[in-house]
């Protein structure tokens, strides 16, 4: 009767043995109704239940969701507990049937399932959750939720509690321990559903009532505050029900023992009972009513806010009692988000990115004003830590200034104490003191005004100040003065502030003032020295002015020159630390005032008190007529009048305004050689010191207009005239470096043309020339036809010109090979590994140029020239050939013994100097050619610029070259190296020649030269020639080495962009073409040149077309 957990459904009236179909309700389909114990009541038909019904829940809990209008709806039920299953299975059947179940989530409370899980998975379907589940896991449940923040308002939570009692606890989130803090603030978020306790003096009598039996029959004591279960009452109820039915059961006669006839008696019946007012309904179940629970924050306990009454199933606030809405609310949670649970509502897709955008906005600007006020803090702090930094602070021990013991010797070095008590004027200004034991004379305030601290020179200026205080305003100004760094100001390096010794430490300046260098006549001043100085001053009072604010004491004695002669603006800030004690206003006071504007007068109660940027502007005008005139302030004023009424003059605001006069002869006079500067400079003057202040302009304005173009200072300018003069001394050595190497270059060749290259190169060297035998020789002789005749019918010129051209074309063909020109001053030299083949292409290259001599001013010539070439003896002569006699015209190959003539090509990196672009470029080297050639395709790779020409191009047989697209320039180098660098200037050309080779090459010419870096190691790959080299660049290329790869085989050549392969090559492969050629098979050359010079006249030889075949096939001797 005293049981603490709680009697499910029927168990008042149910034998043991019903529990165990409790399983079922574990496997329930989803959809059917729960068969929960006693629900059918076909097989229970006497049952009559006196305290609640199961079944009647889900109207309790649809009257709440309909009293705040929640649609969505989840459930979490326990399935291991027989009451949370139970009541789970209820709800679960009633509210789906409802439509406000959006999801159902069981679990095993003995497993320990992740709440937090279970909770967002639920989320995502309702905002409002029953927790039907024990009370520990109810509390796990709801702190679960606190840290996942769904206690602040936007969920609701509901459980079952149908009584009060130890089953669920007192309050539920109190456990003792250290949770309890989050528990409490999480269950504000939860409603509870319990039975409706009962109430009245007659429940309270049975109350008491059964806890004096159960103290004395079972021995039970209630705790304090504990009530008496609702069921004991339900059992005093049912029995009361009981007997009235069996009174009228006896009252009519009945069977007391038919329980259908006595059960039937019971329901539907209704009366007063100790619990209140009892109504069965007409199937036994009785129609309980129940109470809404909420948890007060200030108490922490629950406390009925509503009722449920059974009877026409309503939901009826508690008046005077609201429930406590978490989080602050006034209302309970919205059924759904705004956006939607899983924020997918479109209307918010715009909304939510302006949230972001709101939130980037709110927090760029907290972000600024968080960095803004970091900054300030940051830098307020670092102007207290330096203003409270006192390593400028100078004890006078460290100081040492130097005294002048007479005239001519060098001065003493003495600490201030000492000289402290030597002078007085220190304390009384202008006085003298006695000579002292030291031997010096008595000093004045001028005895020293250079010391030395630390080992370094420095400038000491001496402040009389009886009494000083390092209050906030002095300290800022010395702050102002330590950062003060520019080239055209004097650097503050400290102070000493032990009164009476008040003095200032700053740079020092070897070369004094500006108005010592002014007065000082064995200095030349020249105006580009002067201008500078007018440069220096206005580029310090720009920083000046752009940072620390007005000098007000800008005068001639303050602009200091150092030993670069750079001129540097001192006596700037520390107006409280300068200001003196004592005032006197004699003729030194009203001589500063000289170069304090008008403006200014009244208020300098001392020089500099008052100032003001325009007031520095008009001090620079007095400083601009003392380096025009080299002379003082108001020159021409002073001799006649004083200081003091000069100031006067100025103050009076005459008409016109009262300023120094400068003469046309003083400006002459002065201005020298630079009468120009003078003028521009007293120009500039006369704007300064205009009376209005606002027609004075400022420095940035003299900096930008009045002074461009002057020097900066004069070290600079020395310095500046130094570097151009060494810049173009190395140009013009470099430029007669190049001539001397052109002269020479070109006094190589000359000796090359009157002597045999190995010869000249013996005799440059310093050799002696040894003479040297050949048994064997090549001779080939050629002459012109008719020259007497020739040079009878032309000009002398014409007759050079055609010597000229043609034998220079003869050299360059014949420089090609290793072979000479022999005359009378020529050496030859051995070449035993010279093949048939390439002294026949010699004959052949000649012979083609014959055709190029048709001259219309050489008119005699008529192509008629004999040539002759005489070689070793052949091996054999074709058939057919005359045999009586010495020299035999007969049918060979083109080139004896050889099919093919491998032409010399390189690879070599083309460069456009001007825009800085590279290509690798196949070149072919041609002695024959006068110009070098580039295709268009190469120059456009290069981005080379072409320039129009008027120049005719030729080929074989004097065929005109019309596809000439102009001129340019480039420069060419060795694929694997930077040197040599050759410029040229090829003609371009949309082709120069077909593919090279045509024919294929041995492969044993690759086997012979695999040793040697070739300059083109694709010399066999048939290719395009993009570049020619002609005869200009010949033998630059070339050094003189050459390696024979055996007979039948070309020659290497060496040079600058390695070993080039040329010559003639024998190939079975290459078909062959014929041609005659004149051979002599003798040795006897006296006969052949007899034979041969003894002609008159030749046939006209036909015009030989551009290709070879053609060449190939006709061919005209002397035979």
């Amino acid at each position: 009767m005293f049981n603490k957990k709680p009697p499910s459904e029927g168990e008042l009236a149910a034998p043991a043995s019903v529990v165990s179909r409790m399983h079922r309700l574990r496997n329930l389909r989803k959809g059917t109704r729960p068969q929960t114990l006693f629900n059918d009541k076909g097989k229970y038909p006497t049952l009559t239940r006196m305290s609640y019904c199961q079944c009647r829940l889900p109207r309790v809990f649809t009257s709440v969701f309909e009293r705040f209008g929640w649609a969505h709806v989840a459930l979490l039920l326990d399935k291991s507990d027989l009451f949370s299953l139970t009541v789970g299975k209820s709800l679960e059947w009633g509210l789906r049937k409802k439509g406000v179940l959006k999801a159902v989530r069981e679990l095993d409370g003995n497993e320990r399932e992740s709440c937090e899980a279970l909770l967002k998975d639920v989320s995502m379907y309702a905002r409002v959750v029953i927790l039907s589940v024990r009370g520990s896991l109810v509390r796990e449940f709801l702190l679960a939720a606190h840290a996942l923040g769904m206690t602040r308002g936007d969920w609701a939570f509901l459980d079952v509690e149908i009584f009060q009692g130890g089953y669920w606890g007192e309050t539920g989130w109190a456990a003792d321990d250290d949770r309890d803090t989050a528990a409490r603030a999480a269950y504000e978020a939860l409603l509870r559903v319990s039975l409706k306790l009962p109430t009245g003096d007659r429940f309270d009598e049975f109350a008491d009532a059964v806890r004096a039996r159960a103290k004395q029959h079972y021995n039970y004591s209630f705790s304090d505050g504990e009530e008496v279960n609702f069921f004991i009452g339900a059992f005093y109820d049912g029995v009361y029900l009981l007997g009235m039915a069996l009174n009228e059961t006896l009252t009519e006669g009945g069977d007391i023992r038919d329980g259908r006839n006595i059960t039937r008696r019971m329901w539907g019946r209704d009366f007063h009972g100790i619990t209140g007012h009892v109504r069965i309904d007409a199937v036994g179940d009785r129609d309980a009513d129940y109470a809404i629970l909420d948890l007060d924050p200030v108490t922490g306990k629950f406390e009925v806010v509503a009722f449920f009454h059974g009877l026409n199933s309503s939901y009826k606030p508690v008046a005077g009692k609201a429930i406590h809405w978490p989080g602050g609310r006034r209302g309970p949670p919205p059924d759904t988000p705004r956006c939607g649970f899983l924020w997918n509502d479109p209307m918010c897709q715009g909304e939510a990115q302006t949230v972001i955008i709101y939130c980037f906005i709110g927090l760029a600007v907290f972000l600024t004003f968080a960095v803004t006020a970091a900054c300030v803090a940051y830098k307020q702090a670092r102007i207290d830590a330096e203003l409270n930094n006192t390593s400028w602070r100078v004890r006078p021990e460290e100081v040492l200034v130097e005294v002048g013991t007479g005239l001519g010797a060098s001065p003493a070095l003495h600490s201030i104490n000492e000289v402290l008590k030597l002078s007085l004027g220190w304390s009384a200004r202008g006085s003298t003191g006695a000579a002292s034991t030291l031997g010096t004379p008595s000093l004045t305030l001028s005895s020293f005004t250079v010391g030395l601290y630390k080992g370094n020179r420095v400038a000491v200026k001496k402040i009389h100040r009886k009494k000083l205080d390092l209050n906030k305003k002095l300290l800022w100004e010395i702050k102002q003065a330590r950062n003060v760094s520019h080239e055209n100001t004097a650097r503050f390096i400290g102070a000493c502030v032990d009164c009476p010794l008040v003095f200032v430490l700053t740079e020092y300046c070897p070369k004094g003032s500006l108005k010592d260098v002014l007065a000082n006549d064995e200095l030349q001043l020249d105006w580009n020295f002067r201008t500078s100085l007018v440069h220096d001053i206005v580029q310090g009072m720009c920083y000046l002015h752009g940072g620390l604010g007005a000098h007000g004491k800008l005068r001639s004695s303050n602009c200091l020159i150092d030993g670069r002669f750079v001129l540097k603006i001192s006596d700037y800030g520390l107006n409280t630390l300068c200001t003196p004690t004592d005032l006197i206003k004699d003729d030194t006071y009203y001589y500063k005032l000289l170069w304090t504007a008008p403006e200014l007068v009244a208020g300098s109660i001392y020089p500099g008190a008052a100032a003001s940027l325009k007031g520095d502007v008009y001090s620079f005008g007095i400083i601009l007529e003392e380096i025009v005139l080299r002379a003082g302030p108001f020159h021409n004023y002073t001799p006649t009048m004083s200081s003091k009424e000069i100031v006067g003059h100025v103050c009076a605001r005459e008409s016109p305004p009262f300023r120094p006069v400068v003469g046309v002869g003083e400006v002459g006079a002065a201005a020298g050689g630079g009468g120009g500067a003078a003028v521009e400079l007293l120009d500039l003057a006369e704007r300064c010191w205009a009376e209005a202040a606002d027609d004075r302009p400022s420095f940035d304005t003299i900096n930008a207009n009045y002074i461009k173009g002057y020097c900066d200072n004069l070290m600079d300018d020395l310095l500046r005239r130094m570097e151009q003069y060494a810049n173009n001394l190395e140009s013009l050595v470099e430029e007669k470096t190049e001539q001397l190497s052109l002269e020479k270059r070109r006094s190589e060749e000359l000796l090359y043309q009157v002597l045999p290259r190995p010869v000249a190169q013996q005799l440059m060297a310093g050799e002696v020339v040894q003479p040297e035998s050949f048994e064997c020789v090549t001779v080939y002789f050629s002459d012109i036809v008719g020259f007497t005749e020739l040079c009878a019918a032309s000009t002398p010129m014409q007759v050079v010109d055609l010597l000229n051209d043609l034998y220079s074309t003869f050299d360059r063909i014949i420089g090609s090979y290793d072979v000479y020109k022999f005359e009378p001053t020529q050496w030859p030299a051995g070449n035993n590994n010279c093949a048939r083949g390439e002294k026949s292409q010699i004959y052949r290259e000649i012979r083609l140029i014959v055709t190029w001599c048709g001259d219309p001013l050489v008119p005699m010539c008529g192509l008629r020239h004999h040539t002759l070439l005489h070689i070793d003896p052949a091996p054999s002569v074709s058939a057919g050939a005359s045999t009586g006699a010495n020299v035999t015209a007969h049918s060979r190959a083109a080139v004896p013994d050889c099919d093919m003539v491998l032409l010399g090509t390189c690879q070599v990196r083309a460069f456009n100097t001007a825009a800085g672009t590279q290509c690798t470029v196949r070149a072919l080297v041609d002695s024959g050619a006068q110009d070098c050639f580039i295709t268009t395709a190469c120059a456009k790779t290069l981005g080379l610029k072409l320039r129009r020409c008027n120049l005719t191009l030729a080929g074989l047989g004097q065929n005109i070259v019309t596809d000439v697209k102009g001129v340019t320039d480039c420069a060419i180098r060795p694929v694997h190296g930077d040197a040599p660098h050759f410029n040229i200037k090829p003609v371009v050309l949309d082709n120069i020649t077909a593919l090279i080779p045509s024919v294929k090459v041995p492969s044993v010419v690759r086997e012979r030269c695999n040793h040697l870096v070739l300059a083109d190691r694709d010399y066999d790959v048939p290719a395009k020639i993009d570049l020619l080299i002609g005869a200009e660049l010949f033998h630059e290329i070339y050094d003189g080495q050459r390696i024979n790869l055996g007979p039948g085989l070309p020659t290497a050549l060496h040079s600058v962009f390695g070993w080039i392969l040329t010559g003639a090559v024998n190939s079975s492969s290459v078909p062959l073409n014929t041609a005659c050629s004149l051979v002599a098979t003798t040795f006897k050359l006296e006969e052949h040149t007899s034979k041969n010079f003894g002609k008159s006249s030749e046939p006209r030889a036909p015009v030989i077309t551009v290709t070879e075949n053609r060449y190939l096939r006709t061919q005209y001797t002397d035979s």
